[in-house]
C-alpha cells in the first residue's frame, strides 16, 4: 500500500519543486518569484557581516542593487526536499509574527527530520538539493539575512548539499549568493 501512496503523492513533491529560470552568464532570473539570483557565489566563504557587505557592494550586469536575500527567498531555491521549501514540513519560518506569532524563528523550530533530507541525493550537480545547471559553485551552506529570534549573534542559513534549514553564528564562515527584485512587488 505505502508504494502505492507514494506514486500518488509524487507529483505533488515534484510540481512543487519545479521553477523556471532565465539564464545569463552571470544571474538567473526566478520566473515564479521575480527575484533574480546570482549565479556564482564569493570567491571565499565568509561572515555573515562581511556577507552582507558583499551583496551591497556588488555589480553584476550592469545592476548595484543586490541584498543578502531572507530566509524565505533562499528556501524556493531547494529543489527536492519538499519539506525544506516554504510551505514545507519544516517549521522555521518567517511568517509574520516572530517566535510567538504565524511564524517561528527560534531555534527551538528547527527539527532535523522535517528541516533536511538524505545528504547528498539532490538533483542537482553534486547531489545538492538545488536546479541542475543553473548554478556555479561547489559550496553547500549560504547566509539568509534572517536573524535568529532567541539569538542576535545568529542567521539561518541553508545547506543545499542536504536540503536543510539551520543555522550559525554570525562569525563563522558560510558561502553567499545575492539577490535582487527584478520586478517591483514580486511575490515569493
Amino acid at each position: 500500500m505505502r508504494p502505492f501512496l507514494l506514486l500518488l503523492l509524487a507529483p505533488l513533491f515534484l510540481a512543487a519543486a519545479d521553477t523556471s529560470y532565465d539564464l545569463t552568464d552571470g544571474t538567473a532570473l526566478d520566473r515564479a518569484t521575480g527575484l533574480r539570483w546570482q549565479r556564482g557565489t564569493a570567491d571565499r566563504p565568509m561572515t555573515y557581516r562581511d556577507a552582507e557587505r558583499y551583496c551591497r557592494d556588488l555589480s553584476l550586469e550592469g545592476r548595484d542593487d543586490w541584498r543578502l536575500p531572507d530566509l524565505a527567498e533562499l528556501r524556493t531555491l531547494i529543489v527536492g526536499c519538499a519539506g525544506s521549501r516554504p510551505g514545507g514540513a519544516c517549521p522555521v519560518d518567517e511568517g509574520s509574527g516572530g517566535c510567538g506569532g504565524d511564524g517561528c524563528l527560534h531555534s527551538k523550530c528547527y527539527d532535523k527530520n522535517n528541516c533536511a533530507c538524505a545528504e547528498g541525493k539532490g538533483p542537482g550537480e553534486g547531489g545538492r538539493y538545488q536546479a541542475a545547471g543553473v548554478w556555479r559553485g561547489a559550496e553547500s551552506r549560504f547566509w539568509s539575512a534572517t536573524g535568529r529570534d532567541d539569538c542576535p549573534g545568529s542567521s539561518w542559513r541553508v545547506n543545499f548539499l542536504k536540503g536543510a534549514v539551520g543555522y550559525d553564528e554570525r562569525n563563522n564562515l558560510n558561502a553567499v549568493r545575492c539577490v535582487r527584485e527584478e520586478r517591483n512587488g514580486a511575490k515569493r
